[in-house]
């Protein structure tokens, strides 16, 4: 089945125009999200030619472990908003699919049950609370999991005004489960009519006022690597890295936070150029195809994040369309490699890269 199948595809039977809209949708003007996807159009791939490519290998490489693709589901809250089987159905699809799984401190479902049915390559997000016993708390959580690797989301220290959300009054039921925070004060969370009650506990919880020593405290305080998620500008970057991360991930969270940033491929050559000899660069933001991977990691990348694409999936047809898409996925990088005269993900450089025309 080719993505076709899951690109533009609509709102799904079932979902409501809230729902969808809080998917789709982005801060502000929406600049930002729109250019994440249009901007992959600036590079144009260079093929070589006469190469034996009856055989490529899309395997990649993080913090020195295998990884059975280049790319991984990036961190994104609520599944249960989308399909009622929520995280579940995401994770038991990545682990069918062997892709790597990053779960959300907002998710549906609880770290300890996604740890259950996700693939062994699985990380956790966390957001910088004011209260750092409940960080500390995440965190020993997440080790005594058997996640792989700590995210930590920086570019959120307020939540981003989101015009289609506010426009929709959007809200959550009841239904709707804050799993990982439940032992810290959101097990009843729910929104209404006059406002968004999850929406002011995350503003009331996520602290603004987080350093770089804070950083420096969480890393040196857990056995994980640390990625720090939310980074555009290589001095940041630099930063990360001085303060003891693994890596430095690349995201303008999808267009959901800050509008007008730059997309994420254009500020990635910079970043990588910075610091991409010492620590691994993760990206997202705006990819939808095999083409937009392999340019991600020519560029530099070693892993690719996919967030709403497989939500999206998720919402159309549940476990069976989320693993459906990923063996999409992995046709489509596996065939762009070959037309590209490219043996493995990590034969990927500039070289096979020009200017669009």
């Amino acid at each position: 089945m080719m993505l076709e199948k899951f690109a533009d595809v609509g709102r799904p039977p079932g979902l409501s125009r809230a729902a969808f809209d809080f998917l789709e949708g982005g801060a502000g003007d929406e600049i930002t999200l729109r250019a994440n996807e249009s901007s992959f159009a600036r590079w144009a791939l260079l093929p070589r030619v006469c190469v034996d490519v009856a055989e490529v290998d899309d395997r990649s490489k993080l913090d020195g472990r295998q990884m059975n693709a280049p790319y991984f589901v990036a961190p994104t809250g609520a599944h249960r908003l989308f399909h009622p089987d929520a995280e579940v159905a995401t994770a038991a699809a990545a682990m069918a699919a062997d892709v790597p799984y990053a779960t959300s401190t907002a998710a549906s479902v609880s770290m300890e049950e996604v740890a259950d049915i996700a693939p062994a390559e699985r990380w956790f997000q966390l957001y910088c609370f004011k209260n750092r016993d409940v960080v500390s708390d995440l965190v020993h959580r997440a080790e005594s999991s058997g996640y792989r690797a700590l995210i930590i989301t920086v570019d959120a220290p307020v939540l981003g005004i989101r015009r289609r959300d506010i426009r929709n009054r959007f809200s959550v039921g009841p239904e709707i489960r804050w799993a990982n925070l439940e032992p810290y004060g959101a097990a009843a969370l729910s929104d209404t009519e006059d406002g968004s009650t999850v929406a002011r506990y995350f503003a009331e919880q996520i602290d603004p006022s987080v350093k770089w020593r804070d950083i420096e405290r969480i890393v040196d305080a857990t056995s994980l690597p640390v990625w720090i998620k939310g980074v555009l500008r290589p001095e940041d970057a630099e930063r990360a890295r001085d303060s003891g991360a693994s890596g430095v991930y690349v995201s303008n969270h999808g267009g959901r936070q800050l509008d007008r940033v730059p997309p994420t491929i254009d500020v990635l050559p910079s970043i990588v150029d910075r610091v991409g000899g010492d620590i691994d660069v993760l990206m997202d933001g705006g990819v939808r195809s095999g083409a937009d991977v392999v340019t991600a990691i020519a560029l530099g990348a070693r892993a690719v994040g996919l967030g709403r694409p497989p939500l999206s999936a998720l919402a159309h047809g549940g476990k069976s369309a989320v693993i459906e898409y990923f063996q999409s996925m992995s046709g489509d990088v596996r065939h762009t490699l070959q037309l590209l005269g490219a043996q493995s993900v990590q034969d990927l450089d500039r070289s096979f890269l020009t200017s669009a025309i």
